[in-house]
């Protein structure tokens, strides 16, 4: 099989990770005699600089990591492994950090719309980090999301978290879009945090109006009070509510956030079949903007 897709790259990163969970309690030569071996079983697809045990916490560390994809490489500056099931097959729980992952311009730039847009916001090159932080109860059948984050330096971080209650083992979670009535959302928050991708498009789609960037801005913000004043007049207040948390957010771009917090857990079944004013209702709908 041949070695091109993204999916191969998690599952060498996955083997990383599996390989040096036992080894978290001895010393950090073990832990390199263990990744060793994965670079020989690898048959030269992984490698890597550096490999260490923290003095107190025992999270891994492993650094300069490169797996080939192909003719080019994939590089990851640090994997930090702070806990991991070593006991299911398939972890019920785990914990890590995957850093200065070095996203692949020339693959982004065969794509001439994506690679035009990448051009256009100012990117010569970008680095990703992303975070995993989740546990499944298989008593009480939650899996708890503590957090899903995936962060593009210099431009933004999405995180998820939230809980999703009737699961007892996490591979079921690829069934969930296949049983809704079989499984129920809880509280659930998607957060994005701005890292200079905001000002990077007002001040490409500015250049391409031809306008100065700030007086675009302007009309941009306009355009929404505008927007607001209707909706108040119509007497559509969350439609205003919401126009206005935007309006914050272009204003001064930090974080800005989505979330539910139901009264009880409901079935993603059932929320298909409600109404708007239901869903705002009974899912407790919350955005914000800081």
């Amino acid at each position: 099989m041949a070695l091109s897709t993204p999916a191969i790259r998690l599952t060498v990163i996955g083997a990383v990770i599996a390989s040096v969970v036992a080894f978290k309690v001895i010393a950090g030569n073990n832990v390199e005699k263990k990744l060793d071996q994965v670079v020989q079983e690898s048959q030269g697809v992984f490698s890597y600089e550096d490999a260490s045990v923290d003095l107190f916490g025992f999270d891994v560390h492993i650094e300069g990591i490169r797996i080939k994809d192909g003719q080019r490489d994939l590089h990851v500056d640090e994997v930090v492994v702070h806990s991991y099931d070593e006991e299911n097959e398939v972890p019920q729980y785990m914990d890590f950090e995957v850093n200065g992952i070095e996203l692949d311009m020339e693959a982004i730039n065969k794509d001439p719309a994506l690679g035009r847009l990448v051009g256009d916001l100012g990117y010569k090159k970008l680095e990703a980090n992303m975070a995993v932080d989740y546990k499944v109860d298989t008593k009480k059948k939650i899996f708890d999301l503590n957090e899903f984050s995936f962060e593009i330096e210099d431009a933004g971080a999405l995180e998820l978290e939230g809980k999703i209650y009737g699961i007892d083992d996490v591979r079921q979670l690829a069934f969930v879009a296949m049983a809704p009535q079989m499984v129920k959302v809880g509280e659930m928050s998607l957060k994005y945090e701005d890292d200079s991708l905001v000002e990077r498009i007002i001040k490409a789609n500015a250049k391409q109006a031809g306008m100065d960037e700030d007086a675009y801005k302007e009309k941009l913000l306009q355009s929404l009070e505008q927007e607001i004043e209707k909706a108040k007049a119509k007497n559509e207040d969350e439609k205003a509510d919401v126009l206005e948390e935007i309006y914050d957010f272009i204003s001064d771009p930090e974080e800005f956030e989505v979330s539910i917090d139901p009264k009880e857990p409901i079935t993603l079944g059932s929320i298909s079949q409600l109404s708007d004013d239901e869903i705002k209702d009974l899912l407790n709908i919350k955005i914000s903007a800081d």
